[in-house]
């Protein structure tokens, strides 16, 4: 067997497709992420979310996939607020629902909380600590402000963690997102900067 190892050959045996529904016959299911493809954290892109809706009354079902910390029921609460439609999909699966359950396995274990106050829902009912040096695991889930912080902000948090090295549990893998028309710094990026350093993180 032989493998082309020219870009060019490999770029024109991919097809090119103009819109989803040149595709759409061959499938009864669509996996659509969330963030910067149907809305951009302040406004929905309607011709996509027009396009969902039109996948769902012809072909099937829609799950939207998200890295959003936030669990699926304060994922659809934010699309009620900025205007994503409900009848653009059918189910919701985000990181916030698989660090519930990541931290549902560690409920004998003393938690501390690194992130914005809006998710504060997935400590409920945990074992919280406010010092971080005696954390067994750190919950991330991005920057307290993330109008106005980066992961550098939190160069000195990761060197004040390290002699005790705790889990930290990235809620949001991805680096930076686009708000509206700024970029943000999310989770990804300050549990980056922790594993650099030796520490470990479970992405969730």
């Amino acid at each position: 067997m032989t493998h082309s190892s020219n870009p060019k050959s490999i770029h024109n045996s991919i097809k090119q497709i103009g819109s989803l529904n040149e595709i759409w016959d061959n499938y009864d299911a669509l996996i659509c992420d969330v963030w910067g493809v149907i809305h951009n954290g302040r406004t929905p892109f309607s011709e996509a979310v027009a396009c969902l809706e039109k996948f769902r009354t012809q072909r099937g079902c829609v799950l939207l996939l998200s890295n959003s910390p936030r669990p699926s029921p304060s994922l659809i609460k934010q699309f009620e607020e900025i205007g994503v439609s409900p009848t653009s999909y059918d189910l919701t699966l985000t990181s916030g629902d698989a660090t519930l359950d990541a931290l549902a396995d560690r409920r004998d274990q003393k938690i501390y909380y690194l992130g914005p106050e809006r998710d504060r829902e997935l400590l409920k009912g945990l074992d919280q600590t406010d010092d971080p040096k005696k954390a067994e695991v750190i919950l991330c889930t991005g920057p307290v402000n993330d109008d106005t912080e980066t992961a550098e902000d939190y160069a000195d948090f990761v060197e004040q963690i390290l002699p005790t090295k705790p889990e930290m549990i990235c809620a949001n893998p991805d680096h930076i997102v686009q708000r509206g028309d700024k970029l943000i710094t999310c989770a990804g990026a300050i549990a980056h900067l922790y594993e650099q350093k030796g520490g470990r993180v479970v992405y969730e």
